[in-house]
């Protein structure tokens, strides 16, 4: 099939006007009329009226707009328009978001070639007792079981319950029915979608601009029952005067088994310590002094007095005195290994990597001896620095030195004394 190179891409025809419509005019001039009504005069049966037909309208609608891309990719009109696919024509001319492009391409592939009445999802579609959401998953589940039933009215059959199922029922409860024929009729196939699931999980917590976290993330099946099992178990009301909201308690059940664990379990340590929540706070603060700069938690910054004052409940604390002239954390030579409360006076200092340009917070990296141990260089606060496991790397493998000045910056300079053979220099 020949494309057409020349073809306007953001013309709907290829640089000429469609042909009339009359159908599609008088549709939208009734469109028009309806918006122009005034709901706050109807009663609430007319309202609910109204809302559930305006419904069923929307899903034919959509049904016509699906059997309308079948045939649209069936016969390469997007080509013809100088689009590389019917999905890149419904993101450009129809701005299409591209995930619910692909998710109208696919089910126009699937679902049939446009002519209504082919099969039961197609009808049930067309006459808008389905949503686009049910045929989706109908389409989807019948593609994967067909090629494993090799009766096709047996096949038939199982469309018609299912889409029986569809137009009795909301689209997560018909996703379970079908999702549960798909392990039994088609296990291998079921089993892949199940690892496709494993492999899109992901999870993000970025923190706003007015200290909060944000959460996203999608989690398997298996992970997220995990997850919410326990959820549920923290998340319950604590009794009659329990004002929060649904999501309120799950954000407190999140916090509650993730303090349980730092403080009861087994976490992996971090710098040779367990894991805890850190909070750096001035003595100012502590002695609630008036204009006293507020405390400040290691991921998530600044923190005012209240929570603050919570924390110290149940808090260990541990003083490290900033002022250079009254700082005992010189340990000399007796050992590379840097010591813990060593490690906190260093990741007080300096917050995050230093290497320039990189913010890696300081509870993930390394104590690196800017004179190495290995040539004499003491474990104190003077020749130690935090470096990110990356740069700490890089550092040692490539000649790096890093140089602190009296303001404070770095700089990354050769070193005159590395040996790339000398294998020693490697660590710490």
């Amino acid at each position: 099939m020949a494309v057409d190179w020349a073809a306007d891409p953001s013309a709907t025809g290829g640089g000429r006007s469609p042909a009339p419509n009359l159908s599609l005019d008088a549709l939208e001039a009734a469109v028009a009329a309806v918006q122009a009504g005034d709901p706050a005069v109807l009663d609430a049966v007319g309202l609910a009226d109204e809302v559930a037909r305006l419904e069923v309208a929307a899903a034919r609608l959509a049904a016509r707009q699906v059997a309308c891309l079948a045939v649209m990719d069936s016969r390469g009109d997007a080509n013809r328009l100088g689009f590389r696919s019917t999905q890149a024509w419904l993101r450009t001319v129809v701005r299409v978001a591209p995930g619910a492009a692909k998710g109208l391409v696919a089910l126009a592939r699937r679902i049939s070639s446009g002519v209504v009445g082919e099969d039961a999802t197609t009808a049930s579609f067309a006459a808008g007792r389905i949503l686009l959401a049910h045929a989706r998953i109908l389409a989807r589940t019948m593609a994967e079981i067909r090629p494993v039933l090799a009766d096709p009215a047996a096949t038939a059959r199982l469309e018609e319950q299912l889409v029986e199922v569809a137009e009795r029922t909301d689209p997560l409860r018909l996703a379970t029915v079908c999702r549960r024929l798909r392990i039994q009729a088609a296990p291998e196939q079921a089993a892949a979608e199940q690892w496709d699931a494993f492999a899109q999980r992901d999870l993000s917590v970025a923190k706003t601009f007015a200290g909060l976290a944000v959460i996203d993330g999608t989690l398997d099946p298996l992970g997220a029952e995990t997850v919410m099992t326990a959820l549920h178990a923290f998340a319950a009301p604590a009794g009659a005067a329990d004002t929060r909201t649904p999501g309120q308690r799950r954000a407190d059940a999140l916090t509650e088994i993730c303090r349980r664990v730092l403080a009861f379990g087994a976490p992996p340590t971090s710098g040779g310590e367990r894991p805890q929540v850190t909070v750096i706070v001035p003595l100012a603060d502590l002695e609630e002094r008036a204009g006293a700069p507020p405390g400040e938690l290691a991921w998530t910054g600044p923190i005012t007095a209240a929570p603050l004052r919570r924390l110290l409940c149940d808090a260990t604390i541990h003083r490290i005195i900033t002022d250079p002239a009254s700082v005992p954390l010189d340990v000399g030579r007796a050992t590379r290994v840097v010591p813990a409360g060593l490690r906190r006076a260093v990741m007080l200092r300096d917050r995050h990597c230093q290497y320039p340009g990189c913010d890696v917070p300081a509870i993930w990296c390394d104590c690196h001896h800017r004179h190495h141990w290995s040539r004499g260089g003491p474990t104190c606060l003077d020749n130690l620095i935090t470096l990110c496991g990356y740069h700490h790397t890089r550092l040692h493998l490539t000649g790096q030195a890093i140089t602190r000045h009296p303001d404070g910056h770095t700089e990354i300079t050769p070193d005159p004394n590395y040996r790339p053979t000398d294998k020693t220099d490697r660590g710490p």
